[in-house]
């Protein structure tokens, strides 16, 4: 179990150079001298979810206001080289945070909402989503804190989503995406738009409308999953399972 301890600096525009000195929030604060127990001279792992990360001294362990010292500057912190953003069909609430959730852990870039034609709830408590993603950034001491856009509807997604390569999953695919990654094919795709469908899953039309201008369809297995089961997958499979391949 890695014994990294890692804090979340609220300002993602933070610019530090080495040497200087950082105060934390209180809420960091406490979580270093309380939580952590961390103590003055203590390596600590500083974050703003831009991607790079600060190696620090721990000056003062204040539970109200601790102090570090930046030691060391590392761009794109423990970040898995392919970029994959998440398109997620609209399902329930405490599912969809179980996918930013997970999503985030495992090394996603970002997760856009989609709503879809089967689509039965589109409320969405995107500033708790956003909560989750920082959180478990830190806790998965990862560079990057992914961001959670606002839900796109289905006609605005294929407008915007023409630079990335689309893999949609889809049961009925001929190709497993396991196979996909490991034919010579997915060394051409660093940015990818995954695509989930919700609990109903996408209809016929719309996953010809992605394959039809140009995305690949990809089965996760010939077993049905739910929806967040599927993000899991993919995402592990695209980035963990890439890096062996």
């Amino acid at each position: 179990m890695s014994e990294i301890t890692c804090v979340l600096l609220t300002d993602r525009d933070t610019v530090m150079k080495v040497g200087q000195d950082v105060r934390l929030s209180p809420d960091e604060s406490h979580h270093l001298a309380r939580v952590r127990r961390m103590r003055a001279g203590d390596e600590v792992w500083a974050i703003t979810g831009s991607g790079e990360a600060y190696r620090c001294l721990l000056r003062d362990a204040d539970p109200g206001q601790a102090q570090l010292e930046v030691l060391e500057i590392v761009p794109q912190w423990r970040e898995p080289e392919r970029s994959v953003t998440l398109y997620q069909g609209l399902i329930r609430s405490n599912r969809m945070e179980q996918i930013v959730e997970q999503g985030t852990a495992i090394g996603m870039q970002s997760m856009v909402p989609l709503i879809t034609d089967r689509v039965e709830r589109h409320g969405l408590k995107l500033d708790r989503l956003r909560r989750i993603t920082g959180e478990t950034s830190k806790q998965c001491c990862r560079g990057w804190v992914p961001s959670v856009e606002e839900p796109l509807q289905w006609h605005d997604f294929l407008e915007r989503e023409k630079e990335s390569t689309l893999l949609v999953a889809d049961n009925g695919a001929d190709e497993g995406l396991a196979d996909f990654i490991r034919s010579a094919r997915m060394r051409r795709h660093q940015n990818i738009g995954l695509v989930i469908g919700p609990e109903g899953g996408l209809t016929e039309m719309e996953l010809d409308t992605i394959t039809g201008q140009g995305g690949i369809s990809v089965h996760l297995g010939r077993r049905r999953l739910r929806s967040e089961s599927a993000a899991a997958v993919a995402l592990t499979l695209l980035l963990i399972g890439a890096e062996h391949h």
